[in-house]
């Protein structure tokens, strides 16, 4: 039994995820649900580069144990935990998240493909864009630092830091970056 229902296309219909799991220690735990981008779901969407694909790390996705890589798996760990913290009486079930690699049946190729071509219309009628850039990563790190000093102290870029290490990273080399990051909201 596939963990996926149908899609209507006429009705522009994408699935989410509503993270479920409350305790820090435990898989990230998923529920599937569908709405139809006709009737303006509320909803953030995951900007992220997916990783290998030979390193995964299972969640629990509609009861089921699902791969995702390893990066997907830190990247939903991380929003777990921001919302825990600065939402902490709302039900999970209210922040639904889009994620290309879970919400799109990625073994069926027409689906994914009518998928890919809702991508716009996904990323405009989300609330939220977040961008997760990585986790352990000293390019990071570094460019965060060197941006809180810059606009602190002038709004020139310092000889120090010229950021060429943080624009190497691989998701500023992702195709889709620039509809994921202009066409949101936020």
């Amino acid at each position: 039994q596939t963990m996926y229902q149908p899609l209507d296309k006429w009705r522009f219909e994408i699935r989410l995820i509503e993270i479920l799991s409350h305790d820090d220690d435990e898989m990230v735990q998923c529920r599937l649900s569908i709405s139809s981008l006709e009737d303006n779901p509320e909803f953030t969407a995951l900007s992220y580069v997916w990783g290998s694909p030979k390193f995964t790390e299972d969640i629990v996705l509609n009861d089921q144990r699902f791969p995702v890589t390893v990066n997907l798996a830190t990247a939903l760990k991380y929003v777990k935990a921001h919302w825990r913290k600065n939402f902490p009486d709302r039900d999970p079930r209210l922040f639904r998240l889009w994620v290309d690699a879970i919400c799109i049946n990625q073994k069926d190729p027409d689906e994914r493909s009518s998928q890919v071509e809702l991508m716009r219309d996904v990323y405009s009628k989300t609330e939220l864009v977040l961008s997760w850039l990585g986790h352990g990563v000293d390019e990071i790190d570094i460019a965060f630092d060197a941006l809180k000093t810059i606009a602190k102290e002038t709004m020139e870029l310092t000889t120090e830091y010229n950021g060429v290490g943080f624009l190497r990273l691989p998701y500023w080399r992702r195709i889709w970056i620039f509809q994921e990051l202009v066409l949101g909201k936020h």
